[in-house]
């Protein structure tokens, strides 16, 4: 299945004062029945003598204490309603959730994925089509042979809970990935399943009081339901842990991520069946092992991922609570299994290349455009969830040219430049997501 980086978009905050404002009223009602003006009509009551010298007109010594205190609780309390007093409060008074609130402005579309926390039970299911950059070349033949169009599903299940103080969330992922053009693979499928996952994860491990930082982190265990993972790596399963560290500079939401996977693999070399005959078609010459091409059997063509490492970087600017532009970009560092006989330097090395390292390195960025859509949506129609669209521009490709002598730069020119569009490094698609 095709990946891009995740969707980010932001929750306002509500600061201290509200509780201010609620106690509004209560000072000017007090300051009213201690003003000039409601003391005027006890001294204008008609009399015979002049209205200056009415002794009715003079409040009695204890009334006039009694008021003067209330006029002096008046100012105390409107005193309080400072901001001065308010900014002041030391982070041990409960001025550190406050801040908690105003620093982590989360966007909207990673509030809904991460879901409400008010409900037990969530859903959240991706629509996504994808254009390969294959599918634009000049040449007809060309075109007919690397064009990709298709169509992918990503359903996520999801219950919360809580745990000795912790929202927890156990989550299911579910995918596959239908190819609308004509398969260029051996074998031609145009259905391809994804590999099912579990995850246990905390959306706020810890948040740091003095810079706002929040932590998140989890466990994910992958189960080999993709035909790469069955047939290919021949791979029992795959343990992630994950975490991120996420603050927001105003409209400005950034995130960093990292993660280390354990590949559990039946074998070192990745398998494919050849035919009698048949030569095995080598989509990265690097990493494939020569075989012989007159016989018929499993071949190994390239060593298995033993673990990897991951860290990511991205960065959501919000534009209005329901609309945020997103850039992300992620590093891939993949260890694979090696063999004292593979990479032997002889006079065909190239000297950029790295010998026995069985290593590889990927980048992935992604720019998007998210919009919620619950506030055309809901309007008209009353559903009970919400609605989110995207639309943006993915690429994965190497961290180095073929030659291994230049970085290729997750800006997409280079996904796309110097004839790599055949490749589909880099795909255009539209999203359409569903939160319950």
């Amino acid at each position: 299945m095709r990946k891009r980086g995740v969707v980010t978009a932001a929750l306002l905050f509500i600061t201290g004062s509200m509780a201010w404002a609620q106690e509004a009223p209560v000072d000017e009602e007090v300051s009213t029945t201690t003003g000039e003006v409601d003391l005027a009509p006890v001294a204008g009551e008609p009399t015979e003598e002049p209205a200056a010298e009415e002794p009715a007109a003079v409040a009695p010594a204890e009334e006039t204490e009694d008021l003067e205190a209330d006029m002096e609780v008046a100012k105390e309390k409107i005193d309080a309603a400072g901001y001065e007093e308010i900014e002041a409060m030391p982070v041990s008074e409960g001025s550190a959730t406050e801040m908690q609130t105003e620093v982590n402005d989360v966007p909207a579309s990673v509030r809904l994925s991460e879901g409400d926390t008010s409900k037990a039970w969530g859903m959240l299911v991706v629509m996504n089509h994808s254009m390969g950059t294959g599918t634009f070349l000049a040449d007809s033949t060309q075109r007919s042979t690397y064009a990709y169009v298709g169509q992918s599903w990503d359903l996520r299940p999801s219950y919360m809970f809580d745990f000795m103080g912790h929202n927890l969330k156990a989550m299911a992922r579910l995918g596959f990935e239908l190819e609308l053009t004509e398969p260029n693979a051996n074998p031609a499928r145009r259905f391809n399943p994804a590999d099912a996952s579990l995850y246990l994860m905390d959306n706020n491990i810890f948040t740091e009081p003095v810079s706002g930082v929040r932590f998140t982190g989890g466990v994910r265990y992958f189960f080999p339901t993709s035909y790469q993972s069955i047939n290919v790596s021949e791979r029992w399963g795959a343990l992630s842990l994950f975490g991120s560290a996420n603050r927001s500079f105003g409209p400005l939401y950034l995130v960093y991520s990292f993660g280390f996977t354990k590949n559990f693999n039946a074998t070192k070399g990745a398998q494919v069946f050849k035919p009698m005959g048949a030569r095995i078609r080598r989509d990265n010459p690097n990493d494939d092992l020569p075989s012989p091409a007159d016989s018929a059997g499993d071949y190994a063509v390239g060593f298995n991922s033993s673990f990897l490492f991951s860290n990511s970087l991205a960065a959501t600017y919000n534009f209005t609570d329901e609309l945020s532009l997103s850039y992300s970009v992620a590093l891939r560092n993949s260890f694979k299994y090696t063999q004292n006989n593979v990479n032997v330097v002889d006079e065909h090395t190239s000297p950029n290349a790295d010998n026995d390292t069985g290593r590889s390195d990927t980048l992935l960025s992604t720019l998007d455009v998210t919009y919620v859509l619950d506030g055309v949506i809901k309007p008209l129609v009353d559903l009970p969830f919400s609605l989110m669209a995207s639309v943006g521009l993915s690429a994965e490709h190497p961290a180095q040219t073929a030659s291994n002598d230049g970085i290729m730069w997750p800006f997409f020119y280079q996904a796309m430049a110097e004839n790599r569009a055949a490749n589909n490094y880099a795909t255009f698609y539209v999203d359409l997501m569903g939160v319950y």
